[in-house]
């Protein structure tokens, strides 16, 4: 049986190119710049609890932090792998 989160995949990604998700996606880097700014110069080690399909991980990976996701939905998670094999494919 899929998990609710799993069946949800579909509404969340449509959500995150919405202007709100965008909104919030764009606030919320900002906000770890700047906190990961203060933290000291070069890679952090991040861990990112509920990343779902690693719309935060992803940006703070692009900054060259290593970072780890943890969710409770395997969809979610097959999600977040998916969507950084493609930017690996794009940039690499």
């Amino acid at each position: 049986m899929q998990n609710s989160f799993d069946e949800a995949l579909d509404s969340w990604r449509v959500w995150q190119e919405s202007p709100w998700g965008r909104l919030r996606y764009s606030v919320a880097e900002f906000n770890l710049r700047r906190r990961l700014t203060a933290l000291g110069e070069g890679p952090l080690d991040v861990l990112d609890l509920a990343g779902a399909d690693g719309g935060d991980a992803l940006r703070l990976a692009r900054l060259g932090h290593r970072v780890t996701i943890v969710d409770y939905s395997p969809g979610m998670l097959a999600a977040a792998h998916e969507r950084a094999a493609s930017r690996v494919s794009r940039t690499g």
